[in-house]
């Protein structure tokens, strides 16, 4: 089973540094601008569904270059774009008030059964959040840390929604059991707002960096290569909410890794 990731490359039309910062909401509107001349209402779909977002947006800034990385969990999403790069005749697109030119389109297939077959042992590890993250509670409430019975089970939710019946987890009884044996050791972390757009309130959410260690790992032995696999996953799927919006941006460094037996 596999995903594919699109990286879109721009630059600056003249070649300078981008100035300030990149609207989140703008990369999505760019994508969904993308997808709607293609497919009007899979653009619509894809912006209005109460269902999970099958795609994860991510983008990097460096210098006059700007990198978005569209991951796509439908096949639909990814026919959609390669029929509008295919007809596309202007390579000039604006990114919130940003000018941009694309200057390459790369197509990467993400291998899941890799990460299901590669799932190791990791004891320490360390998860930066590189956009700003939120997730919420089973009441709905939203949660501004990376407590771990929500993290994983956030994690756990996603994986079961993108891979079906590849390798589900059971996303309660990963939640009680990292609740038990994954603590947090240090962080530094800060809250912040994400300006979404004229008109529209701005999303508050975590952003730094988290040190986590695993203590034991009671009845269930096997959720430990688990919360590798799906950490892993989550560099592609983001976490928490508004991960069609470039939130919940993650980099997964494993620290205290057991050698296999």
């Amino acid at each position: 089973m596999q995903f594919d990731q699109v990286q879109l490359t721009f630059t600056t039309p003249g070649g300078n540094d981008v100035a300030g910062q990149v609207p989140l909401h703008a990369v999505r509107g760019l994508f969904l601008h993308v997808i709607s001349e293609a497919d009007t209402e899979l653009a619509t779909s894809a912006h209005d569904s109460l269902e999970t977002s099958r795609y994860a947006i991510q983008v990097q800034v460096k210098g006059c270059f700007i990198n978005v990385m569209l991951n796509l969990f439908d096949n639909q999403l990814v026919a959609a774009m390669g029929e509008y790069f295919i007809k596309m005749t202007n390579a000039r697109f604006n990114i919130g008030k940003i000018d941009a030119l694309l200057k390459e389109i790369r197509v990467t297939s993400i291998d899941i059964d890799k990460m299901l077959r590669e799932r190791r042992l990791v004891r320490k590890f360390k998860v930066v959040f590189k956009t700003p993250a939120y997730l919420k509670a089973s009441n709905g409430i939203k949660v501004y840390y990376p407590e771990p019975r929500h993290l994983f089970k956030n994690l756990a939710r996603l994986w079961n929604d993108f891979t079906g019946t590849l390798a589900p987890v059971d996303a309660e009884r990963l939640a009680e059991w990292a609740g038990d044996h994954v603590e947090v050791t240090s962080h530094e972390l800060q809250t912040v707002s994400v300006p979404m757009g004229s008109g529209k309130k701005d999303i508050v959410g975590f952003k730094g960096w988290t040190m986590f260690a695993v203590n034991g790992s009671g009845d269930d032995p096997d959720f430990v290569p688990i919360i590798d696999m799906l950490l892993t996953f989550g560099m592609y799927s983001n976490v928490g909410g508004s991960r069609s919006a470039c939130l919940g941006s993650i980099l997964y460094q494993p620290i205290d890794v057991e050698e296999k037996t």
